[in-house]
This record gives C-alpha cells, structure tokens and sequence, in this order.
C-alpha cells in the first residue's frame, strides 16, 4: 500500500506540471492570434467562401463539398484549381454552429492553432521524455510567425487542419508502436485514415 501511495504521490506533481504547461501554451497561441478576432474577412477568403458558398450556407449537403473545387468558380484551367473538401466542410460546420460573420471563423482557426500547439508539445514529450524541452518547443510553435500566419486569414483553415490531422496521426501511430499487439493495426489504420483527411485538407 504504502509503495503505490508513493508513485501515486510522485506521479502528482508531472500531472500538474504538464497542466501548467498546457494552459501556458494554449495562452501564448491565443495571446498572439486574439488580435485577429477583429478582422474582416480579405483576399483569398472572399473567393474561398463565395465560391463555396452554397455549401458553407448550407444550401447544399456538405457531400457536396467533395464535388467542389477548393475556389469553387475558379476557372477550370487556374493554376491555382486545388481540391480541398474536409476544409470545405469545416467551414460549413462552423458556419452552422458559430454563424457566418469572421469572428467566428477566427475563432475556430485560433482553436485549431492552440490545439495544434499542444499536439506539438504532446509529440516532443512522447518522443524524449524531457518536458523543459517539449514546453520550449511548442510555445516556439505558438508564437513563431511561420505558425502563427495561417491564423488571420479563414483561407488559412486548411494549413490548420492538415497540420491537426498530420500531428494527431503521428501521436496516435507513435502510441501504436509501444503498446504493440494490435494497437499496431489500430495506429496503423488512425495514421492513414488522418493523413488521407490531410490530403484532403491541403494537399
């Protein structure tokens, strides 16, 4: 009794230092993207949701997001013809839940940025076991412009969703791999199954 009230005792203090990792990470990410809770929607956002719009209205089923193209009255010879029907369908689903004005889409791309924020600092630690480490890194992740960008603009949803999906696959084969058996088949399966939903996030 007395030998697992100590590793219960000394398990204590990793849970709450990793809760206060959490909370400091999810602060920085959405320290640094609150500002952009203001903003109206620009450039590539006007011709995202317009050409969309009948999905993310919800005039049409969101099966039909996978008949649309990403810019939806995009020529068809554009350069920039690209096939994106999980962001499509985000935005539909936070048009449907939130409303259609740009703070609500703001909102859910500063979400995604914490998340994916936290999925770093989740990663690093599984891999290296040194919080210091992994608390560095993901608030590097939270703060550092390369990340931070996709956040303004809704057109940068689908940079935020491939890297949730791409983070989440990684941590769930990752967990796979040391619990073997057929958690192997299981991690296996959740990593392509994110990955494809990646793809089809951004390509």
């Amino acid at each position: 009794c007395s030998a697992r009230h100590g590793r219960e005792a000394s398990t204590r203090p990793r849970s709450w230092r990793g809760a206060l990792h959490a909370a400091a990470i999810v602060l920085a990410a959405m320290a640094v993207s609150a500002g952009t809770l203001g903003n109206e929607f620009v450039f590539d956002d006007h011709q995202l949701l317009g050409g969309s719009a009948p999905v993310i209205r919800g005039e049409q089923p969101l099966s039909s997001a996978f008949t649309y193209r990403y810019w939806g009255v995009a020529d068809e010879a554009s350069p920039n013809e690209l096939y994106r029907p999980i962001t499509i369908v985000s935005l539909a689903l936070n048009a449907k839940f939130l409303g259609g004005g740009p703070a609500a889409f703001h909102t859910v791309n500063i979400l995604l940025h914490s998340l994916n924020a936290l999925l770093v600092y989740f990663l690093i630690r599984k891999l290296f076991d040194r919080p210091v480490l992994s608390l560095l890194a993901a608030l590097l992740f939270a703060v550092h412009p390369i990340a931070t960008e996709a956040v303004p603009a809704v057109a940068g949803r689908a940079d935020l969703l491939a890297t949730f999906l791409l983070l989440a696959g990684s941590l769930l084969a990752l967990a796979a791999c040391r619990r073997r058996a057929k958690w192997i088949l299981i991690g296996g399966l959740g990593l392509a199954l994110a990955t494809f939903m990646g793809a089809l996030s951004k390509e």
